[in-house]
């Protein structure tokens, strides 16, 4: 049985996560889907992995406030409704943490004997394929974009939210549905 991994923050399913989520699926048999940022406490690397010089934590990505707006729990959720909305049986993948910020755990939530699938937008990208190489994981590109081809970000969709712009044709029907009925577009709009 072929395995992969998708992984990626998560902090709102949209469409462009289904294009990513599908192609990693249509590459194997089993996918692991992994969170990152599970813990915001927890979502820094050390300077030793951001190349730079040892002063204490370093954020891997902006710290725009607010950046975890969802639990572990809640993004397991979205992505469990994409993936079965698109077909995928629940028997067909599993949703794990993924702690990216600290790469020797890797080993203990998913497989190293897997294929881990990427997409690269930008440096952090890059690095991120670098890092996981440097894991022992076999890395597959699935494409290379500039930000500008992105067919959005979690931070637009939340922002469009928060600012009750129309958002639902951004992300897929059941997310929608799930974001409504479980009251998180309420905790967006207090953010």
């Amino acid at each position: 049985m072929r395995e992969g991994i998708a992984q990626g923050r998560f902090h709102l399913i949209h469409k462009g996560h289904v294009e990513y989520l599908l192609a990693c699926k249509e590459r194997c048999d089993f996918l692991y889907v992994g969170i990152s940022d599970c813990d915001p406490q927890r979502s820094y690397f050390s300077r030793r992995h951001d190349e730079a010089v040892d002063r204490g934590p370093a954020p891997y990505r902006s710290l725009q406030d607010p950046i975890f707006p969802f639990t572990f729990y809640e993004r397991m959720h979205m992505i469990r409704h994409t993936l079965v909305g698109e077909g995928i049986s629940p028997a067909d993948f599993a949703v794990v943490p993924f702690p990216v910020h600290t790469p020797p755990l890797l080993k203990y939530y998913v497989p190293t004997s897997a294929a881990m699938y990427v997409t690269i937008y930008d440096d952090w990208g890059e690095r991120k394929t670098k890092l996981f190489e440097e894991l022992g994981f076999c890395v597959e590109v699935l494409w290379r974009r500039s930000m500008a081809e992105r067919f959005t970000t979690a931070t637009e969709v939340r922002e469009r939210m928060r600012s009750n712009q129309p958002w639902e044709h951004l992300v897929p029907a059941g997310v929608a549905q799930y974001l409504q009925q479980s009251g998180l577009c309420d905790v967006l709009q207090k953010l």
